[in-house]
């Protein structure tokens, strides 16, 4: 028979690398946010059955798209849409910017005059986008 001190000490720091390896696993998963927007084009407009509509996220440091969908068979404007963001991502990013553009028959038609920023909620927490004609 084995010494029990002998075949403690190895449990317990086995024990002791599996806690930190679930502690470590837990730091690493996502904290998801859901960033509720409202697409209104400036006018009302009937887009063709091909139409779909692509909602981003960019960060403003240039490193890229944190999130970022696409929505068809639209029918009547204003268009609700949402994202889901990591929210520690979007924190890195710093400033980040939405942007909105309707392609129909491939081509964009109506973009986003100007990035909008996720701060600018109205008091039900949803972000306007608004859209214009590409000209």
């Amino acid at each position: 028979m084995l010494p029990t001190r002998s075949l403690t000490r190895p449990l317990v720091i086995a024990l002791g690398l599996v806690a930190t390896l679930g502690l470590a696993g837990c730091a690493g998963t996502p904290d998801f946010e859901l960033l509720r927007t409202e697409v209104a084009p400036e006018a009302p407009l009937s887009p063709t059955a091909d139409a779909e509509l692509r909602v981003r996220l960019e960060a403003s440091d240039g490193s890229g798209t944190l999130a970022e969908t696409s929505v068809s068979g639209l029918g009547g404007s204003p268009w609700p849409v949402v994202l889901q963001v990591d929210r520690r991502a979007l924190e890195r990013a710093g400033a980040a910017r939405l942007h909105a553009e309707l392609r129909e028959a491939g081509r964009v038609t109506h973009a986003s005059p100007e990035p909008v920023s996720p701060s600018e909620r109205d008091a039900e927490g949803v972000i306007e986008l608004p859209l214009a004609p590409r000209r």
